[in-house]
C-alpha cells in the first residue's frame, strides 16, 4: 500500500528469492465499497497511498516473476484488532485508525494476505 510500483516490487522479490522461493505480505488494499476515506494509519491523502484492488495486485506481482499460491480476504479478522501502537504516533492517530476500521467495514478497503513463490525450476 505503500509502493506505487507493484510490478516492480515483484520483480525485485522475484531477482532475490532462488527459484521456488516464498514471499508472503499483508496488504490494504481496495475494496468495491467506494472511495477510502482519510487519513489513513499510512497515507494523509489520495496522493500519497497507492492502494490497488486485490485483483491488480495479483496480476503485478505476477507480472513480476512471481506465482501467486494463495491470497486470502483476512477483513473479518481486522476489524476488531486494537493491540498494535505504531512506532511513530501521530497526533490525528486515532481518526485515522478510525477511519481505516470504518473503511474495513464498509467495504472500501480489503484486509488480504498473499503467499507467492518464484517462477522457474
Amino acid at each position: 500500500m505503500n509502493i506505487e510500483n507493484k510490478e516492480g516490487l515483484g520483480r525485485e522479490v522475484a531477482r532475490v528469492l532462488k527459484p521456488g522461493g516464498h514471499f508472503s505480505c499483508n496488504e490494504i488494499a481496495l475494496g468495491s465499497g467506494g472511495d477510502p476515506v482519510f487519513p489513513l494509519a499510512w497515507a494523509d491523502d489520495e496522493a500519497s497511498s497507492f492502494l490497488v484492488s486485490p485483483a491488480k495486485m495479483r496480476s503485478a506481482l505476477e507480472a513480476g516473476g512471481l506465482s501467486v499460491i494463495e491470497q486470502a480476504d483476512l477483513t473479518a479478522t481486522r476489524l476488531g484488532e486494537t493491540g498494535r501502537r505504531p512506532v511513530i504516533e501521530r497526533d490525528d492517530f486515532p481518526l485515522r485508525l478510525q477511519n481505516l476500521r470504518s473503511c474495513l467495514a464498509d467495504g472500501r478497503l480489503v484486509a488480504q494476505f498473499i503467499l507467492a513463490e518464484k517462477k522457474g525450476a
